[in-house]
């Protein structure tokens, strides 16, 4: 484990982790911090390793095909989060906490099955957008409070669920799923929105029968 504290606030932090494990965790709390977790098959590590080192005031996690779960936490206002989860096998997981203002967070989990993403962002003007493509049981749950902030859940595959719930005024939120959805196990989208008067949701399912969709508006 290799840490390097660049010190006071807005300069960020710069994290480097190597380490034969299943989880990865970054935490920053700090305006205009920057956390990233990369995981990746182990013949493409060194690539990404000579890739992830221009940033000076960021906050980075470079991890082997091991791990499995991500985990960032961030506080404060304009932070930045990414989490890319890259042919590792199934059952992969992000768990994403952000409080503040401005926050922004792209979480990609490609190919496998059972994988999951479990985000929470608290304040105004937050952005996120979740990419779970070509699987199978996918799950994506977002918890957005605040005003004018945004969700965009992209899943592709078989019998996924994406739920978004969101409280406050000028919210949107997306949901596209494409792929097969049976009666039994069907591709189920829900969106929540409370607390205001102006916000909007769009769920779109294509490519199978039986697929469920659910919207919930409730104004002040």
């Amino acid at each position: 484990f290799v840490k390097e504290d660049l010190g006071a606030l807005n300069v960020g932090v710069k994290q480097s982790v190597l380490q034969a494990s299943r989880t990865v965790t970054a935490a920053t709390a700090m305006c205009g911090a920057f956390a990233a977790v990369h995981q990746i098959d182990v013949e493409n590590a060194a690539a990404l390793f000579s890739a992830l080192t221009e940033h000076l005031d960021d906050s980075r996690l470079r991890a082997l095909r091991s791990f499995k779960t991500a985990t960032i936490s961030q506080s404060g206002a304009d932070n930045d989060a990414d989490v890319d989860q890259f042919s590792m096998g199934d059952n992969q997981s992000v768990d994403l906490t952000q409080s503040g203002d401005n926050n922004d967070a792209d979480i990609e989990q490609l190919a496998g099955a059972d994988h999951s993403v479990l985000a929470t962002q608290s304040g105004n003007g937050d952005r996120l957008a979740v990419l779970q493509d070509n699987g199978d049981d996918l799950s994506a749950t977002v918890t957005q409070a605040g005003l004018n902030s945004d969700v965009d859940i992209d899943q592709s595959g078989s019998w996924n669920q994406a739920t978004v719930d969101q409280s406050g005024e000028r919210n949107d939120a997306f949901i596209t799923q494409d792929g097969l959805g049976l009666m039994a196990t069907p591709n189920e989208a829900f969106i929540t929105q409370v607390g205001g008067e102006t916000f909007s949701a769009t769920i779109t399912q294509t490519g199978g029968d039986a697929n469920y969709s659910w919207i919930r508006q409730a104004g002040m």
